[in-house]
């Protein structure tokens, strides 16, 4: 059933609890938030929500409404206390930032141009103090890296890709800073953070 998720035990093979979402909504799984909650994404009509789930027991707690459906991928800042992600916003990027310590929304990034052709590639620098965003279109990549405190956008290069087996033309593109926050891998591009 496509309007169920279930948490099973990796150990034992037994399901644990399950998650009934509305008959009209789509559920999906993101991750886990610093308190071991499962964060769902849920999409039904326009709009989209954020929820936890207890594992243990498939109950939800409060939900985020999202001015979009979520499209896909996701990233957590240090600690699992901000979760940003990529909303499917009609003729632009747009990008909203989720406030997991409070559940509420902590505000949204909008592109006026729509530069992903796929899912974009999102990541918290080591420190959260930055978080990056990579969006891919038609043979190049646009990154921009932003503060975290403040939403403001501090840097933004575009810089032409050679597609090859490393580097999938479709689906989200893999972003990780380094472990000094001085550099992203970016598909399989190193960029220098200070660039």
């Amino acid at each position: 059933d496509r309007h169920t998720l279930q948490v099973w035990s990796l150990r034992t093979g037994v399901k644990v609890s399950s998650f009934e979402a509305d008959a009209d909504t789509h559920p999906t799984p993101v991750g886990f938030d610093a308190h071991d909650q499962l964060i769902v994404a849920q999409s039904k009509g326009g709009t989209g929500t954020i929820c936890t789930v207890d594992p243990r027991t498939g109950k939800a707690g409060a939900a985020i409404t999202l001015p979009h459906p979520w499209r896909s991928g996701a990233a957590w800042s240090p600690g699992r206390h901000y979760f940003l992600l990529q909303i499917d916003a009609k003729g632009n990027d747009s990008f909203e930032v989720i406030n997991l310590a409070n559940g509420s929304a902590a505000g949204q990034l909008t592109f006026p141009e729509a530069h992903s052709d796929s899912g974009a590639g999102m990541a918290f620098s080591p420190d959260g103090a930055h978080f990056a965003i990579a969006r891919r279109a038609e043979g190049e990549v646009r990154v921009s890296l932003f503060d975290t405190a403040s939403g403001r956008q501090l840097a933004e290069n575009t810089y032409a890709v050679e597609r090859n087996l490393f580097q999938p033309t479709h689906g989200n593109l893999g972003v990780q800073f380094r472990p000094d926050g001085s550099a992203l891998l970016v598909g399989n591009d190193i960029l220098n953070a200070a660039d």
